[in-house]
């Protein structure tokens, strides 16, 4: 396992040791800030990050007081999320929301990236802060947009469908036209459906097997565990209760107590485990069917203050 402290001093130690001895590569001596910085924009692009990594740091020794130094964080930042470093990642992103010098533009770059690594794993409800806290500063209207594009997925993702639509349609009020707004158009109708999903009832589907066991199952779709859940209750019910018209009521009594109402009982949780994850499958599904269709060519990460 990759010891993320132990990277963060090598790509620390490799600029400054460059520099100390004067042993910058070739290709380096006689470039130009935006020529530095641009040799780091394309190993990022490439998707060579941990290079991308070196590169930026090495920008940041080599023009200290330039104003690409805060692209340059955002990049490293950037960088370390893509390569599933997320604790160092987000350390970068929150140093430069963190410093009362770092330009707002980037500052707003960086806690929308903060935000949208907070979705990638999951934890929509910290997307959701740092969308909501973004919302409170003066942001231009396609920055107003943007944010609210991605809070209306942090919604979608918890399947709270009827906010993530009003979310989208506040987009459609907004007047901008861009990609954001353009797929919001959509996704503020689309993301009703989740409200209209096929849904199985938790309590029908145990109580349906309380009354005949495995009918629970086949109301949930899994017929093939709802005939074996009848099968084997009718056979155990059978030979319990054969057992105590027999008047052999030792045996029938412990046939009863340790196997037939084991499986009885476990046909009622299982039909009702069966809805929750037929409930959850189908919501799984339709969202994973929105983020093929709209997640797909999204404008790529820029810094503001890159130049053209």
């Amino acid at each position: 396992m990759s010891n993320p402290l132990g990277a963060k001093v090598i790509h620390l130690s490799i600029p400054l040791i460059l520099i100390t001895i004067g042993a910058l590569p070739k290709s380096s001596r006689g470039q130009s800030e935006a020529q530095v910085y641009f040799s780091a924009q394309e190993l990022f692009r490439k998707g060579a990050y941990d290079e991308a990594i070196t590169e930026y740091l090495r920008f940041g020794w080599l023009y200290p007081q330039s104003k690409l130094v805060w692209c340059a964080r955002y990049k490293i930042g950037l960088s370390y999320l893509a390569e599933g470093n997320s604790e160092l990642g987000r350390k970068y992103l929150e140093g430069i929301l963190n410093d009362e010098r770092s330009p707002f533009n980037v500052k707003y770059e960086a806690q929308l990236a903060l935000a949208k690594s907070y979705m990638k794993e999951g934890k929509s409800n910290l997307a959701e802060l740092e969308f909501n806290d973004l919302l409170t500063y003066s942001l231009r209207d396609d920055q107003i947009t943007e944010v609210r594009f991605w809070r209306g997925w942090s919604l979608l993702l918890k399947y709270d469908f009827e906010r993530s639509s009003d979310e989208f349609a506040k987009i459609m009020k907004g007047g901008v036209e861009n990609f954001y707004s353009q797929q919001a158009s959509l996704l503020a109708r689309e993301s009703k459906g989740g409200m209209n999903l096929p849904k199985r009832s938790p309590q029908l589907a145990k109580w349906l097997s309380t009354f005949l066991p495995g009918a629970g199952q086949v109301y949930c779709g899994e017929i093939g565990q709802g005939l074996i859940s009848a099968i084997l209750n009718a056979t155990l019910g059978y030979v319990t209760i054969k057992a105590i018209r027999d008047r052999r009521y030792y045996e029938g009594a412990g046939l009863y107590l340790f196997v037939w109402s084991r499986y009885y009982w476990g046909s009622r949780y299982n039909a009702e485990k069966f809805a929750r994850l037929y409930n959850k499958r189908k919501k799984e599904e339709f969202l994973n069917s929105l983020v093929v269709k709209y997640l797909k060519n999204l404008p790529p990460s820029t810094c503001p203050l890159s130049p053209r």
